[in-house]
């Protein structure tokens, strides 16, 4: 019973078609190269990806920034080819 549960938690996803998106908008020379911010240490911006950078930063910074994002999503119903948008 407990493995046909663990299963069924681990297929659901699929089952159900679901999706997501994760943003991590965490530092502008983090963005420019690919969100490879685990192993540099840039500026203040690393401890969002690498909490043990801190020890390495020199000195006391601030990082600020604002990043606009948008997210449009269609789906189509496979029996009536209707498509639905989201914004």
């Amino acid at each position: 019973m407990k493995k046909l549960l663990i299963v069924i938690c681990m297929l659901s996803p699929a089952l159900l078609f679901a999706q997501g998106f994760q943003v991590n908008l965490q530092g502008q020379k983090q963005q420019a190269m690919g969100g490879a911010g685990v192993a540099t240490n840039l500026d203040a911006a690393s401890v969002f990806y690498n909490p043990g950078s801190i020890s390495h930063l020199e000195g006391n910074s601030i990082s600020a920034g604002i990043s606009l994002t948008s997210g449009n999503t269609a789906f189509r119903d496979e029996n009536s080819q209707q498509q639905c948008h989201t914004n």
